[in-house]
């Protein structure tokens, strides 16, 4: 990752997730629960050259968003956040054997490449960049834990910064 560069995408949002809205699942005597998040966001690559991906980084915290009243409260020990880039796989010589029984087999095409990065694995590295990158979405939030204060509703909060490191084509 020497000489590479980078930017820095930031996310942050506070929610109330019910049972529900349907992104709420809690079970157990302690309360466990499994919140998702479909939502999406979009970072749209702009600039005179196109960008190779080398690695994602990210920091950042899921807890309780905690309210006035303190209520919908829990304990949260784990999440993770899929990073899809759209771009175009390094170009790689070879043939696809027939029978192909393998379900997907994915030729040197533009495709979005999905990664989840989670609270104990937060970074992705690619020793081939992913080329010719012209968007970087952010979706499915996940977490999960236990001790929700409410069996129909938890109020969370996410903080991400996401590093992104990069090179321009043709250098």
């Amino acid at each position: 990752m020497d000489c590479l560069r980078s930017f820095a995408i930031t996310t942050t949002d506070y929610s109330t997730y019910t049972v529900a809205g349907g992104n709420l699942k809690v079970w157990g005597a302690s309360n466990n629960f499994h919140i998702l998040d479909p939502s999406a966001s979009n970072f749209n690559v702009i600039g005179f050259k196109n960008i190779n991906i080398h690695g994602i980084d990210v920091v950042g915290n899921v807890s309780s968003a905690y309210t006035s009243t303190r209520i919908n409260n829990a304990n949260v020990s784990d999440w993770e956040v899929t990073v899809a880039l759209k771009g175009q796989l390094p170009v790689l010589s070879g043939t696809v054997g027939t029978p192909n029984d393998f379900p997907i087999i994915a030729n040197n095409q533009i495709i979005q490449e999905q990664y989840v990065l989670s609270k104990y694995k937060t970074s992705v590295k690619f020793a081939t960049p992913i080329q010719s990158v012209t968007s970087i979405f952010l979706q499915d939030l996940k977490a999960f834990g236990k001790d929700a204060e409410n069996a129909l509703a938890v109020n969370m909060g996410f903080f991400f910064q996401f590093m992104v490191y990069y090179s321009f084509e043709g250098e």
